[in-house]
């Protein structure tokens, strides 16, 4: 057991060390209603890892692979022919996003009321939608979450009760969000000085992110069209 928790310290704050989960808070911290809404995002964090866990310690993600593998290969025209369509909605969406964009392009008013709006638009992000970010940022990174399935590796090696594999759990997830909490308290403390960072890109980059967010999902559904036709043709 003291192994196992020497494991659990090392790798919890290796896996810590999470540059893209750590700016996408710093962005989001500019975007809230209230600062401390952050922590919808940072414990949906957490407890997505321990779910995660769960299922990888009691086996269930296996289970999981083994009927997608099961439904690809009875479905797999449907899912892939339908992941093409998805693409194509998608690509339609942005192109005509972008369309728009240079036809109804506004005029630029004053930087204070720029900034005045700016202000308004990013303080718009909505718990659920903290909740929502935080699930799926955490599930797209758990594919590349080395130190985490070196430490469920070592994990399920032990026959641990469900009260202490929990605990396990708890404590690793703590070590892990602890660079987030950390910068929701640089971000109380400082709060003056972060808000004018975000506010002055927010203006400066205006034009920039409004044309960049439609071209992002120009290129999104290009690869989810590339890669829906490359699964109908093999499995074709």
């Amino acid at each position: 057991m003291e192994n196992l928790l020497l494991t659990l310290l090392a790798l919890s704050s290796v896996d810590s060390l999470n540059p893209i989960g750590i700016t996408q808070q710093f962005i989001l911290q500019g975007m809230v209603k209230k600062p401390r809404h952050i922590w919808y995002f940072i414990v949906t964090t957490g407890i997505v890892n321990m779910i995660f866990g769960y299922l990888v310690y009691y086996g269930v993600m296996t289970i999981i692979n083994n009927r997608i593998d099961y439904i690809l290969d009875r479905f797999g025209a449907i899912i892939y022919s339908a992941e093409i369509l998805l693409g194509v909605v998608i690509l339609a969406f942005s192109i005509k996003s972008i369309v728009t964009h240079f036809i109804n392009k506004k005029k630029d008013g004053d930087l204070d009321s720029q900034e005045k709006e700016i202000k308004t638009k990013i303080r718009s992000v909505t718990p659920l939608a903290l909740i929502a970010v935080g699930v799926v940022s955490t599930v797209s990174e758990l594919t590349s979450a080395v130190p985490y399935f070196a430490f469920l590796a070592v994990l399920v090696n032990y026959q641990l009760s469900f009260p202490l594999l929990t605990g396990i759990f708890v404590l690793y997830n703590i070590i892990y969000i602890l660079p987030f909490a950390i910068l929701y308290f640089i971000y109380i403390i400082s709060k003056n000085v972060f808000d004018k960072i975000y506010n002055f890109f927010k203006v400066k980059f205006k034009a920039i992110l409004e044309i960049a967010i439609p071209i992002l999902f120009f290129v999104i559904a290009s690869i989810i069209i590339y890669y829906g036709i490359a699964n109908l043709i093999c499995f074709l």
